[in-house]
């Protein structure tokens, strides 16, 4: 039996409009759930992965799970999207690197300059600070 391929979709911002915390009033991205229903029905396991609820829980995944878990299970039936996992807790973040992203490439330079474009810091942030490089180590190729 060959291995069934995972796909992984996050859910505000990919199934449906961002709304800053208001999940009631998303929309659906209708060709995006019909593209996700189009892969689940070719075999492909559905992987959906969020962050909805972990600012208000202020990362807590158990209770971003306890109080967003039904509402967002009710909400994808109402959208009619097919999938076989949701998994509550996905970090929040500005921007994600992943080697299997859509559109991905090593490319560093460019890598660097879509960051600093995309999640910019504020002028007065000392790249050096303690704050910055918690859990940093030391930097390959330092003396």
């Amino acid at each position: 039996m060959a291995d069934v391929k995972r796909v992984c979709f996050d859910i505000d911002g990919v199934l449906c409009n961002q709304v800053q915390g208001d999940y009631a009033a998303a929309a659906p991205h209708r060709d995006m759930i019909a593209l996700v229903n189009r892969l689940y029905d070719q075999g492909y396991r559905v992987i959906l992965h969020t962050s909805r609820f972990m600012g208000r829980t202020h990362g807590d995944v158990a209770e971003a799970r306890r109080i967003g878990l039904e509402f967002t299970e009710r909400q994808l039936a109402g959208w009619g999207v097919c999938y076989h996992e949701l998994h509550m807790g996905k970090p929040r973040y500005d921007v994600v690197i992943d080697d299997r992203s859509v559109f991905f490439d090593p490319n560093c330079p460019e890598i660097e300059r879509f960051i600093h474009a995309r999640a910019p810091l504020e002028a007065s942030r000392d790249p050096g600070s303690a704050s910055i490089l918690t859990g940093c180590g030391q930097h390959l190729g330092a003396s």
